[in-house]
């Protein structure tokens, strides 16, 4: 290979990530305009959420099962967005809503590839609509509607894209083929033996279940955007193995703080609008960063979260104050939920 290819292949790894976020952010807008023109406002987001997953799941998936598994993933998402209609406004139902959502995507990663997939759409399809109040306003017959807005922008992308792949990469490529399905055991099964023998998985599943379902049910009582923030960073930071929970506590407590400075000192000298911009294009940055180097990619989503709350108050060091303090309280409880809750070196003893 020359030297220009090596080249090229390196940009094209480094800069993947990006580039797949940029055509997140198309599939996210397209399926929120099929949303908006529905008649839906700030809900029409939730149908570009399911559409993300659908274009994702459609491209990823081999043929011929593509598309019969994005819209699977889609009707997926949409039940996680029928939780949060059902259960936001309640904090007793939030709480448990989360808390039961959180085990099983827990779970979910001893059910193998399939089953992680469809517990990480589950979760997500139902927190960020609703903490980010996604569901106000709409009842059940409104979520099948903004599903199968969803759904349908996010086949018609997929489809559209697909068709424009093989028509420039037909001379050179070959289309991607389903291979036979490897016999394994149901994922039902492999969860529920996880979770009687109280495996890593089913352990990180209970603290994240307990901690966050006792947050959201606070959340929903007031609304408080501090509550949100240490949520998402209990969220975030608690994996089944304690070290990498810890690694990534002290990566993105770094990275909050290193983004929020940042913010605070550049906004002396920056307007607000601009600020944003720098933001938006510091997550397209921080992407490319996410499996190298996490506090990279904490930085960046920091800088843009405390950009657009700055932007729309004027006080940017408050919020940068308040953003490093939220990450800093989340992942203290995180930690702490380590050795309080089925601690690993007291399960070791009694082993």
């Amino acid at each position: 290979m020359s030297a220009a290819a090596e080249g090229s292949a390196g940009f094209a790894a480094r800069h993947k990530v990006a580039l797949g976020f940029a055509g997140g952010i198309i599939a996210i807008l397209f399926g929120a305009a099929a949303g908006y023109a529905l008649g839906y406002e700030e809900q029409a987001v939730a149908s570009g959420l399911i559409s993300l997953f659908v274009v994702g799941t459609a491209l990823a998936v081999p043929a011929p099962v593509s598309y019969k598994a994005a819209i699977g993933i889609g009707l997926v998402a949409t039940f996680g967005l029928l939780i949060a209609e059902l259960t936001t406004g309640s904090p007793i139902a939030s709480g448990i809503a989360m808390g039961v959502v959180s085990l099983l995507m827990s779970l979910a990663r001893a059910g193998g590839k399939r089953a992680f997939v469809i517990g990480l759409v589950l979760g997500t399809g139902y927190f960020l609509p609703a903490t980010l109040g996604l569901v106000d306003g709409i009842n059940g017959e409104d979520v099948g509607e903004i599903g199968l807005a969803g759904i349908v922008a996010g086949l018609v992308l997929a489809l559209g894209v697909s068709t424009l792949h093989r028509q420039v990469g037909s001379g050179n490529a070959t289309s991607k083929k389903a291979e036979a399905p490897a016999k394994s055991e149901p994922a039902l099964p492999k969860m529920w033996a996880e979770l009687r023998r109280l495996g890593p998985d089913a352990r990180t599943g209970i603290r994240r279940g307990l901690l966050l379902g006792i947050v959201m049910a606070f959340y929903q009582v007031d609304g408080n955007v501090n509550l949100f923030w240490i949520l998402l960073t209990i969220n975030l930071i608690l994996q089944p193995d304690p070290s990498a929970s810890v690694n990534r506590a002290l990566s993105r407590s770094i990275g909050a703080v290193i983004g929020a400075l940042l913010v605070g000192i550049l906004s002396q000298f920056i307007p607000g609008t601009t600020m944003i911009i720098l933001g938006v294009l510091a997550v397209v940055f921080g992407l490319s960063w996410y499996r190298k180097d996490y506090t990279v990619y904490a930085a960046c989503v920091t800088f843009l979260a405390v950009s657009i709350y700055g932007a729309d108050t004027g006080s940017f060091w408050e919020w940068a104050g308040l953003r490093a303090i939220d990450t800093l309280i989340g992942a203290a409880i995180a930690i702490a939920s380590i050795y309080l809750i089925f601690p690993e070196q007291k399960r070791a003893k009694s082993s």
